[in-house]
């Protein structure tokens, strides 16, 4: 019963601890996007660099999360979310400083940050979850991202009027270094298994890549990993930019409706898991989720100022509820997937092609942003993968057929 208590003790302490690290990189990436019309209005900068600026992070977190894994084997997976912490906090305040050269860097800095938190999370999570609460307990420890971001759209925007928005970034900064330093007393009862000869070079990375060549469930999931984040970015990325520039939207009340949206997102999320792990296969609920992103996007690229802000935010709560639902049955479909000492180098791997699919879209959205003058035509083309890989889940397997 002593052994028992302290199992629950340990998982909900992994729980707290994950969701508080998976939130506050989140967070931190976000505070550029949400704070974006007032920083290049500040600056003289075109808002449509903001695609370039999230490549550039995507791109160095795709390279970084191929050493998440072995990282998070080497130091253990609370040591790794402190370093990431820690990262993420010093871009911020690079930014905080104004000068547009160093955005480069702290772009750099932010996607090495945001790199290590699934593999760090998902090692910690996979000893002390109980299986039959996989899929709803890594739900639980996403619900950090969206949680994260209401609280960003919220006061990012309410700081930088209020105090100017490198304020905004220096108090993002502080509450990851204050969280790196929270961690600390919970390194001893979770990363125990941390293990200094634990491979995290380019040996560990080839049989990383092996891995996702030769396992076919994995790469499935990995593949709707990435046209999913692809959604989720276009809309954390762009919708408030949407809103103010052309809907007409305060950067308050535009942060407003993402907020809303996000705090469906959190109910979604612990939705989800709960349906995978009790009534539905995993792959059925991410088929519907891919479907409900399309539909989504369609509605939010139809938008005109005659739209009232009650029906947009109800769109936007529907993006929230499936482009932001997916990631925690995903990640715990990937831990069911692959033997427990291999979780890290799996979701580091798929992370790598995640960020490489990711950086992609941003990139893509400012260019069709920019040649077509229409945010609708972007948010539309965007989702089209995510479409695509919801119709392929949805379809029924063929007995033996592997697959999500």
């Amino acid at each position: 019963a002593v052994t028992a208590q302290a199992g629950r003790g340990l998982f909900a302490l992994a729980v707290a601890a994950m969701f508080l690290v998976e939130g506050l990189l989140y967070a931190s990436t976000m505070v550029m996007p949400i704070a974006a019309p007032t920083v290049a209005a500040d600056l003289g900068l075109d808002t449509a660099l903001l695609g370039l600026y999230m490549a550039l992070l995507n791109g160095t977190a795709m390279v970084a999360s191929l050493f998440g894994g072995g990282l998070a084997g080497r130091w253990g997976g609370v040591r790794l979310s402190q370093v990431c912490l820690l990262i993420n906090a010093a871009a911020l305040a690079l930014i905080a400083a104004g000068v547009p050269v160093l955005f480069v860097l702290a772009a750099t800095m932010l996607g090495a940050g945001q790199a290590g938190s699934i593999p760090a999370s998902s090692h910690v999570m996979v000893r002390v979850t109980p299986p039959r609460l996989a899929a709803f307990a890594f739900s639980l420890k996403q619900t950090g991202v969206p949680v994260a971001a209401m609280a960003a759209g919220i006061l990012v925007p309410l700081t930088a009027a209020l105090s100017g928005w490198p304020t905004a970034f220096l108090a993002a900064a502080g509450f990851c270094a204050l969280a790196a330093v929270a961690l600390q007393p919970l390194r001893p009862a979770l990363d125990r298994d941390r293990n200094a000869g634990a491979g995290a070079g380019t040996r560990a990375i080839l049989a990383t890549l092996r891995m996702l060549a030769t396992d076919a469930k994995l790469r499935a999931l990995t593949l709707g990993a990435a046209s999913f984040i692809g959604t989720q970015l276009a809309f954390a990325t762009f919708f408030i930019a949407y809103l103010v520039q052309a809907l007409d939207f305060t950067l308050a009340a535009a942060g407003g409706v993402y907020a809303t949206s996000q705090g469906i997102a959190v109910v979604a999320r612990l939705v989800w898991g709960w349906a995978a792990d009790r009534f539905l296969p995993a792959r059925r609920v991410l088929g519907g989720l891919g479907v409900g992103m399309f539909a989504s996007a369609l509605l939010t690229a139809l938008f005109t100022r005659d739209w009232t802000v009650t029906a947009i935010t109800a769109v936007a709560v529907g993006y929230a509820l499936t482009a932001f639902g997916w990631n925690g049955v995903l990640w715990s479909e990937i831990a069911r997937t692959v033997p427990a000492d291999a979780v890290g180098a799996a979701t580091g791997g798929t992370v790598s092609l995640v960020f490489a699919t990711s950086m992609l879209f941003p990139a893509l959205f400012g260019a069709l942003l920019a040649a077509t003058g229409s945010y609708g035509v972007a948010f539309l083309v965007s989702a089209l993968p995510a479409l695509l890989v919801g119709l392929v889940f949805l379809r029924p397997r063929r007995r033996g057929a592997g697959g999500a």
